[in-house]
């Protein structure tokens, strides 16, 4: 819903929180409006977000979500190189290989991975 929600800013010029563009995201994710019981899908993200989404609503959903997803992977490793700078420390080899993955595969941050999740940004 993040990147319908910006595109439907950006090139449609409409209220991501509004009914329009509400219906938009349905359609995207169902294919019509939806129906009683079923998540509305609605753009519940703060309105700065579709400045971060917005250099991807020109490209397919399919590759917008592929970038995303590389921009918060690489996100959370140079979180992780500037901390152990932060805190002067040179780790071994295998020990810094050992943490990369970590960090990728440690469950808030795969979560926030697979969720899409543009908190990682500001980690």
């Amino acid at each position: 819903s993040r990147w319908e929600g910006a595109r439907a800013y950006w090139q449609d010029g409409l209220n991501p929180y509004s009914d329009a563009a509400s219906l938009s995201i349905q359609e995207r994710i169902y294919g019509r409006a939806v129906v009683e019981g079923e998540d509305p899908g609605f753009f519940a993200y703060p309105f700065y977000t579709v400045f971060f989404v917005g250099p991807l609503v020109t490209v397919s959903y399919a590759w917008a979500s592929a970038i995303w997803m590389v921009i918060l992977e690489v996100s959370l490793i140079a979180a992780l190189f500037l901390l152990m700078n932060l805190l002067n420390w040179k780790p071994c080899p295998w020990l810094l290989t050992l943490m990369l993955v970590w960090t990728l595969l440690f469950y808030f941050s795969a979560r926030g991975l697979i969720l899409g999740q543009p908190g990682h940004l500001v980690y």
